[in-house]
């Protein structure tokens, strides 16, 4: 009988395997209100990512008290949003006027949706 070894380089397969793994991403990178409300989908990455992210949604920037977030759809703090799993951020818009921000989502991961309001000059009933 005859036995044959194959020796791999395990260092070259870990990185392989390392680009096949997904980040943590957004479906949308800007919303433009109107409509209102929106949604913008959070996926950490696939099940084979290597860790959960925190999922904290704030709004910075000038106009940012015109954007309203629930995030009851997404882990509460401190859980976090685990491998493979993915959550709804719901976005609303109660500016009167032209309006810009930034929605940041997890300070663990660089999640970023820029968001443009125009209102009628009415207060939004949201």
């Amino acid at each position: 009988m005859k036995y044959s070894f194959r020796v791999i380089n395990t260092t070259v397969l870990s990185l392989a395997c390392l680009k096949a793994l997904a980040a943590p991403s957004l479906d949308l990178s800007t919303l433009n209100f109107p409509p209102s409300p929106q949604t913008v989908t959070v996926k950490n990455g696939s099940s084979k990512s290597d860790k959960s992210i925190l999922i904290k949604p704030t709004v910075t920037g000038t106009n940012s008290a015109d954007f309203g977030i629930d995030a009851t759809q997404c882990p509460s703090e401190p859980s976090k949003l685990g491998l493979g799993k993915e959550c709804k951020l719901t976005v609303t818009f109660k500016g009167t006027g032209a309006s810009s921000a930034v929605l940041n989502v997890s300070p663990d991961a660089d999640l970023k949706v820029t968001l443009n309001g125009t209102g009628t000059g009415e207060p939004a009933s949201n």
